[in-house]
């Protein structure tokens, strides 16, 4: 299964929960590298792919992420930069092999295990979280709770958080 994202943000922090491999589609030129270097999704990416690899700034590009590797590598797993055209359908049979590739590294060693762990760990916090949403939203509105437009949320959530485990909620 292949899963696209569009943009940077959260849904990108959110899709390593539920995949084994991350790849980062670049364009040169696009200003793209410094959004995701604020977004903090550089550190997710198990490979970078260059489309558009036949406009300028590819060079630039490449050596940038070049150096980001090597500040940021942690494990034995090398992170592949590829270029590829896909208007002209160039380096995708070398993508799927660095996909290939990315997958068997994760069998053949601990990094699998840990990452279904972690993937695990995140989406029952994550479960545990909504159903401590949900008690607690429906224990404000049986309790008549009003929240008002000039409320503090912070001290406001904390409020009601404080109150639903004083009543048993928690």
């Amino acid at each position: 299964m292949i899963v696209e994202t569009v943009g940077v943000g959260q849904s990108e922090l959110d899709i390593m929960k539920v995949v084994d491999t991350t790849a980062l589609v670049l364009t040169p030129n696009s200003g793209d590298v410094l959004q995701i270097f604020k977004a903090g999704i550089m550190e997710i990416a198990d490979m970078f792919v260059i489309n558009k690899a036949d406009l300028d700034g590819v060079g630039k590009l490449k050596g940038l992420l070049k150096e980001l590797v090597m500040m940021t590598s942690k494990d034995a797993h090398k992170t592949p930069i590829i270029k590829i055209i896909t208007t002209e359908n160039k380096g995708i049979d070398m993508f799927w092999e660095k996909i290939n590739e990315h997958h068997d590294y994760l069998y053949r060693t601990e990094e699998g295990g840990r990452r279904r762990k972690q993937q695990q760990e995140l989406e029952v916090y994550e479960l545990i979280r909504e159903e401590i949403w949900r008690d607690v939203k429906a224990y404000a509105e049986r309790t008549d709770m009003i929240i008002q437009a000039d409320d503090d949320p912070y001290k406001r959530a904390k409020d009601i958080y404080n109150q639903w485990k004083e009543e048993g909620g928690g």
